[in-house]
């Protein structure tokens, strides 16, 4: 690593790197390392031992980690010393096995207890909290593990893990491995101080860093206000590194080490970061940050859903709630991607758009130009429909018209935004995006839970009844408190034509009825939260199917109270279709009893005078003409309700 060698025989310009080396089985390898070290060091063979210094149990000498780390760093930063050492490195075991039990799916011995340890870094990446188990690919390196058999000398150079991912080594055996580490936080302060101790080598490889082949004294980073810390690893040891943290270190002899990646919840804003780094930079990427990301939302929003429902299952079936909420980790990654993808449509808003269809996922995605990965979204032209770019670099695709392009979304933003309102725990999002995306099914009335809100009358804007009556969202489940009194009714103006005018002015308070101080306000269905312009408004959201039993003026008997339904049946031209019928309560409960069994009531009902109504009055539509301010009807048309 420390001198240059040739890309290419036909390239004469050099590249830092490393040589491929020769091949070697674990024997002899282990011979081969230990004969270096021993000439290096100067250190006796065994056919060069007495006798007498094995009978003595005399120890023989060999260099600490102290001293071959001295050793190391002066042979890095002398520049005229070449010694030459290999390293088997990213060895993939699915190729040449791993150091820990790999249970198979047609394995019976599952009680193996190291078979099935979380630890066996066979297992560790699919763990069900990290979020690398939702990648559909046994992915070399990250999910799958790798071996790394090393020898005195052999280095591995100052980097990070692939997407700013953890990382989990374990030393199977052999002598110390020597690491060095800089904190996440540092990275970039790192990065400048590599630029400005090596510009040419980086003037020469802009991407040097994305090599892994750059060795630079902790030393040299310290001066450089870098902070630096080192540990040394032993067989049966495992070292740990966290996300965007740089590490290097080399081995101190003949050693068998196997690591993985691993990406525990907390993982998501850095993985983020990495995904617009690697645009920045136009890098590769090696697993798909958009599809964990949503998958992991999904399964969130199954859990939620599961929980609304109170179904009953182990612990672990819920491990993804306390990642929700309004201030959750994984709610914030979700709203962090769902910003940036709007002000990416915001941006693009003159193209046509369409859903990814079936054929979309038979290959992997990415941006002709910065390699950004498009599970998401992606711009396509009819001039190459295989070619595709995100949408910041949808102009560079071909010179063709906006008119030719088209964008491809996998979800539009509004169900974006109900995924982000599911997992903040507004259960009517959770409702709806698992009966749209997960197949799931919510039961009418299984969100009783949710709260009304104390509130005071509101204006609904569309084709909604202004008779101050509310039905919010937050507060008291029971009730509205501090209603506005509704307008009285005059003699002569109150009924027109079988209709109930709510235009009318106050009367003056001598004539009001007597009210009683609140109304109460029973919600009797949630239903489902409808996405469109014509389902909320900047005061409140009408749900598809969502009742409500509230007291109020008895239409047909303005002295008295009654209860009524309020039900959202539909969206109107101009906003949510209102139903509004009157509750006969007694009717229904008199029904109950055909055969007038209970006595004493029926003979009670028979003394007392009947209250005479029209004959035709339950069957008569209850009209509703009071609009809400800039709604306006064409001339003659009507809200119409019917019981």
């Amino acid at each position: 690593m420390t001198h240059r060698c040739p890309t290419s025989s036909a390239d004469s310009e050099e590249k830092f790197g490393f040589q491929s080396g020769s091949d070697f089985t674990l024997d002899e390898f282990q011979k081969y390392a230990d004969e270096f070290k021993q000439k290096y060091f100067r250190m006796k063979g065994s056919d060069e031992i007495s006798i007498s210094e094995i009978k003595n149990h005399m120890k023989m000498w060999e260099p600490s980690a102290e001293e071959i780390e001295g050793e190391y760093w002066r042979i890095v930063v002398c520049p005229s010393d070449k010694v030459e050492v290999d390293y088997g490195a990213d060895l993939d075991t699915a190729t040449f096995g791993s150091g820990f039990v790999k249970l198979s799916s047609s394995d019976g011995n599952k009680q193996d207890p190291y078979g099935v340890s979380c630890w066996n870094l066979n297992n560790l990446p699919r763990l069900p909290d990290s979020v690398i188990s939702f990648e559909d690919e046994d992915i070399s390196g990250v999910v799958v593990p790798w071996l790394y058999v090393g020898m005195c000398f052999s280095s591995f150079c100052w980097h990070v893990e692939d997407h700013f991912l953890y990382s989990l080594n374990y030393m199977h055996f052999g002598e110390p491995k020597v690491w060095y580490g800089v904190p996440g936080g540092e990275a970039v302060k790192l990065e400048e101080s590599m630029r400005k101790n090596l510009p040419k080598l980086f003037e020469e490889q802009p991407d040097l860093l994305h090599e892994l082949v750059t060795q630079l004294s902790p030393s040299v980073l310290k001066s450089e206000g870098v902070s630096v810390y080192r540990a040394v690893q032993k067989s049966g040891e495992f070292v740990l590194t966290l996300p965007r943290a740089y590490h290097s270190g080399f081995n101190c002899g003949f050693n068998c080490a196997e690591a993985v990646n691993v990406a525990p919840v907390d993982w998501l804003p850095h993985g983020q970061c990495a995904a617009e780094l690697y645009r920045d930079q136009h890098c590769k990427t090696s697993i798909s940050h958009d599809k964990l990301l949503l998958k992991a939302a999904k399964e969130a929003i199954r859990q939620l859903w599961m929980n609304l429902l109170n179904c009953k299952s182990g612990k672990g079936e819920y491990r993804w709630l306390n990642t929700c909420g309004k201030d959750g980790v994984l709610t914030n990654a979700i709203k962090t991607r769902v910003k940036k993808e709007g002000a990416a449509w915001e941006a693009n808003v003159t193209l046509k758009s369409k859903k990814m269809d079936k054929d979309y996922d038979s290959n992997d995605r990415e941006c002709f130009s910065c390699f950004y990965d498009l599970h998401l979204s992606a711009v396509s032209c009819q001039c190459t429909p295989n070619r595709f770019a995100c949408l910041n670099h949808m102009n560079l695709l071909c010179s063709c018209g906006m008119d030719r392009k088209i964008t491809l979304f996998r979800y539009s933003m509004e169900e974006l935004n109900t995924l982000v309102a599911a997992l903040e725990g507004d259960p009517a999002a959770v409702c709806c995006w698992g009966q749209d995306h997960l197949g799931l099914v919510c039961q009418s009335g299984s969100l009783k839970h949710r709260k009304m809100d104390s509130c005071k009358s509101t204006e609904f804007s569309g084709l909604a009844i202004d008779a101050n009556l509310v039905s919010g969202f937050g507060g008291n489940q029971n009730q509205c408190d501090d209603l506005q009194k509704p307008a009285g009714f005059q003699q002569g103006k109150g009924v027109q034509n079988n209709c109930l005018n709510l235009n009318i002015e106050d009367p003056p308070c001598s004539s009001r009825i007597k009210e009683p101080s609140r109304h109460q306000v029973e919600p009797l269905d949630y239903g489902m939260v409808m996405i469109g312009k014509k389902w909320f408004n900047n005061q409140a959201i009408f749900p598809k199917g969502f009742r409500s039993r509230v007291t109020f003026y008895n239409i047909q008997d303005p002295t008295a109270w009654c209860f009524y339904v309020s039900e959202v049946l539909d969206a109107g031209p101009l906003g949510p279709l209102f139903k509004v019928t009157l509750e006969q309560v007694s009717d229904e409960i008199e029904a109950l009893d055909p055969h007038h069994q209970c006595l004493d009531y029926w003979l009670s009902k028979a003394a007392s005078p009947a209250k005479e109504l029209p004959s035709d009055s339950t069957n008569t539509p209850v009209t509703l003409e009071k609009l809400p301010k800039k709604a306006k009807l064409p001339d003659g048309q009507k809200l119409t309700t019917t019981k």
